[in-house]
C-alpha cells in the first residue's frame, strides 16, 4: 500500500506555495486547504474529494465534492 501512494505523491515546490497564496486570498480559504488545490493541479487532477470544503465549489479549476453527501 506505501509504495502505490508514493507513486501518487508528489513535491510540492515554489511554483505550488505561490499559486497556494494566490487561491487562499482568491477562494478566501485556508492555506493548506489551497496548497491542498495548488499541488492537485500539477498532475491534472480534477476533482478532490473531501469534507473540509463546500461541495459543489469549484476552486482553481477543481472540483470539489464530498463523497459522503
Amino acid at each position: 500500500m506505501v509504495q502505490d501512494f508514493s507513486g501518487r505523491s508528489i513535491a510540492t515546490g515554489a511554483a505550488e506555495i505561490a499559486a497556494a497564496f494566490r487561491t487562499e486570498d482568491e477562494a478566501r480559504i485556508s492555506f493548506r486547504d489551497a496548497l491542498i488545490c495548488a499541488a492537485a493541479l500539477r498532475p491534472g487532477a480534477g476533482t478532490i474529494l473531501t469534507e473540509e470544503l463546500n461541495a459543489g465549489r469549484k476552486i482553481a479549476g477543481i472540483q470539489i465534492e464530498n463523497p459522503f453527501l
